[in-house]
């Protein structure tokens, strides 16, 4: 399995002889993740959320080398197949999806039992635990509180991975959820039918049915938006950034030219090149990069939440 995004200009459908880029995820020391336009030598670097909300499941009909590894500058895309040096790629193509992410707006805490009985040896596993939301970007935490041994040492450990992975799963739309405080307050156990899995499984299940009771919500990236354009074009750039839900952050005129930076939710820059082309007549540029996370509308919500179920 190879990942890689087919990215363009102008809406969903591209045709033979189109330009695409593969952004080939590749780790870079500023943070980003090179890519390489298919047609033509060009070559740039995406924001890593950028490469993150793109995407494409590309299957090589041939597994033992990678066609990344033999990228060249030309490639042929029609339809849903891509032809790399004579290889054939199948690939999933439309519009770049936004990783949004999932946190809790106040705490609560509940009591989950976990009981199971198959005939043979039973699994059981008790836990009581409160989840509250953390410092934005300071991710998630668990505090152990259980004294006496109410549970067992080697089972603490398993209550925290099963934490961990409900939060890889999300529970309110399937995206990951951040900035959680979690806190283990008690529980009990049984001699003969605990185990790791039990506590594990016990753990996850707690943990999402107290984000159910915590005010999940949706969070989105914002990106930091810098257009430079002509000073004339100045009140055109503002209010197309308006209408993308965009914040002006601040202006500057220098030497004629116009410069506008805005915070602007990365939903809203999908074709906003060619759109800025044809506002200011190919005389403007943009650069945008990872900003931060903030809660997205409620409207917005409900739209996403009901698409991915």
């Amino acid at each position: 399995m190879v990942k890689v995004t087919i990215e363009f200009d102008g809406g969903a459908e591209v045709f033979t002889g189109d330009a695409v880029s593969c952004v080939v995820m590749t780790n870079e020391p500023d943070g980003t993740r090179s890519c390489s336009m298919l047609k033509g030598a060009f070559r740039r670097s995406f924001p890593r959320i950028l490469a993150d909300a793109c995407f494409s499941q590309v299957r090589a009909s041939q597994k033992n080398h990678s066609p990344l590894d033999q990228l060249e500058a030309l490639a042929a895309f029609s339809g849903k197949t891509l032809e790399l040096m004579g290889q054939e790629i199948e690939a999933n193509v439309g519009r770049p999806q936004v990783s949004y992410k999932e946190t809790i707006t106040k705490a609560a805490t509940v009591d989950t039992r976990y009981a199971r009985q198959t005939g043979g040896k039973g699994q059981f596993a008790h836990v009581k635990l409160m989840v509250e939301p953390n410092e934005p970007g300071k991710g998630y935490e668990f505090i152990n509180q259980i004294t006496g041994g109410a549970i067992p040492k080697e089972f603490i450990p398993c209550v925290d991975q099963g934490i961990q992975g409900a939060m890889q799963a999300g529970v309110l739309a399937g995206y990951e959820v951040v900035d959680v405080k979690v806190t283990l307050l008690d529980g009990s156990y049984h001699e003969v039918d605990s185990s790791e899995m039990a506590f594990k499984i016990c753990g996850s299940m707690a943990f999402k049915e107290a984000c159910q009771k915590a005010g999940p919500t949706l969070l989105e990236p914002i990106m930091k938006v810098v257009v430079t354009a002509p000073e004339s074009y100045m009140g055109d750039v503002m209010g197309d950034i308006n209408a993308r839900r965009g914040q002006i952050a601040g202006t500057d005129i220098r030497n004629g030219a116009a410069i506008v930076t805005a915070n602007v939710p990365l939903a809203s820059m999908f074709g906003y090149a060619t759109d800025l082309r044809s506002k200011t007549q190919g005389r403007a540029t943009y650069s945008m990069e990872p900003s931060h996370f903030v809660e997205l509308p409620k409207s917005l919500q409900e739209k996403i939440i009901h698409g991915s179920n």
